[in-house]
């Protein structure tokens, strides 16, 4: 059977996709999950990466741990698995091991351990905008290291550049990205195949109606359950989704149980009226649209020049298209069909599908003769002549001896 993975990381979650031979590509589900949020539990042979190691980490438990990549950045910290001390940074790679173990496992029933297929498993890493080089680096770096020796590596943001580009969509590209509630910002100009200019936004990542929603829900959530003690940020943040859709309902007043991180779900009501009251005091608009102004400047572009992409539903709405980018021609929002058109071309592009076999070491072959040195063609080449001995000093030497003559050259007849 032939087969090929893809891991997609932000610094939020991770995301798996495969396909095996004669199949489209699939969402890998670990415990009917596809979007595996950044969390890892610990403890003696126990291993979890999840929601489970989520709800430990917000129960303040010893072997849980979380913002996974603030953790990195202390080389010193270690856990402990199996008996044996491990860094840090190896939470993750254990992590996605797990779903690639799964894998084998559950979709191509295969009984190995996951040791026999490393050599030759074709994994690709697509990388979110929130994700730097350094950060990407060291997760390559892990696996190559771990004796993966299949391993590629791709920027989501760019694949999906490529299939509009590919779809003759003239002019440059704007794609705007909300993650974690920071708007990423990348310019591509016509044919490039990287961000000629990039920019991050924190505190801007969704339409502003969204991120108020999710203050609200935090606001009304905290007035009912005084004892909780919660991280602001972090909880506005994760209800920017759950927001979003309950936005694009039709009732006035938003209602209904959420779920925060730390695993509790709790009743909210917000009404919308609300909402728009607390909009007239939002100053965010001007700040995006002045930043993506002086960033096509910048770029040396026109408005009419760029197609402005919208490539998630936090910053899909109405308001934020029709508001917020009132001055720009031409806005477009990426649809389902868009992400799997990329994802399969990213299958086809990357992954030269192999057929799934136990690597066998290759044999000890004997060192190489060194290839013989085929003598001088005498056609060619003029007869060699011996240089003469070292000449010994003779300056202010009394017993040394003068050199011989040379010997006169013949001459060619």
């Amino acid at each position: 059977m032939q087969y090929g993975i893809v891991i997609r990381i932000s610094k939020r979650a991770v995301t798996a996709w495969y396909r095996t031979e004669g199949k489209r590509h699939a969402p890998l589900l670990l415990k009917g999950i596809h979007d595996v949020p950044l969390y890892f539990y610990v403890r003696d042979n126990q291993f979890d990466f999840g929601t489970a190691a989520r709800e430990r980490f917000f129960q303040h438990d010893p072997d849980a741990y979380g913002n996974y990549f603030e953790l990195i950045k202390d080389p010193s910290r270690h856990f402990t698995l199996q008996n044996s001390s491990k860094r840090i940074k190896q939470l993750l790679y254990y992590g996605i091991e797990q779903l690639l173990a799964y894998f084998l496992s559950s979709v191509l029933y295969k009984s190995d351990s996951i040791e026999s297929y490393r050599a030759n498993l074709p994994l690709t890493f697509l990388f979110e905008p929130d994700l730097d080089i350094p950060e990407q680096t060291l997760i390559a770096e892990m696996f190559t290291e771990a004796g993966y020796g299949n391993v590629a590596i791709r920027q989501y943001n760019q694949a999906l550049t490529e299939h509009f580009q590919l779809a003759g969509d003239p002019g440059a590209i704007l794609l705007l990205t909300g993650l974690n509630d920071t708007l990423y910002l990348e310019v591509y100009l016509k044919g490039a195949d990287t961000a000629t200019k990039m920019l991050a936004m924190p505190g801007q990542g969704a339409d502003p109606r969204i991120r108020i929603l999710s203050e609200m829900i935090v606001d009304y959530i905290l007035e009912q359950n005084s004892y909780l003690q919660l991280d602001l940020s972090r909880e506005i943040s994760a209800l920017l989704p759950f927001s979003s859709s309950l936005l694009a309902g039709e009732q006035m007043i938003k209602s209904g149980e959420t779920e925060l991180s730390n695993g509790n779900r709790y009743w909210f009501r917000v009404p919308l009226k609300s909402v728009e009251e607390r909009l007239q005091y939002h100053t965010g608009d001007l700040m995006v649209s002045t930043a993506i102004t002086e960033l096509l400047l910048q770029a040396a572009l026109a408005p009419e020049q760029v197609r402005v992409i919208l490539a998630n539903e936090q910053i899909q709405t109405p308001y934020f298209s029709e508001r917020l980018l009132k001055g720009y021609p031409h806005v477009m929002r990426i649809s389902p069909q868009d992400r799997e058109v990329t994802m399969q071309r990213i299958f086809d592009q990357i992954h030269q599908v192999r057929e799934i076999k136990k690597p066998i070491a290759p044999p000890k072959l004997p060192p190489v003769p060194p290839v013989p040195v085929k003598p001088p063609l005498p056609v060619h080449k003029k007869p060699a002549i011996t240089a003469p001995p070292p000449l010994p000093k003779t300056i202010n030497t009394p017993k040394s001896i003068p050199p011989p003559p040379l010997p006169a050259l013949k001459k060619k007849t």
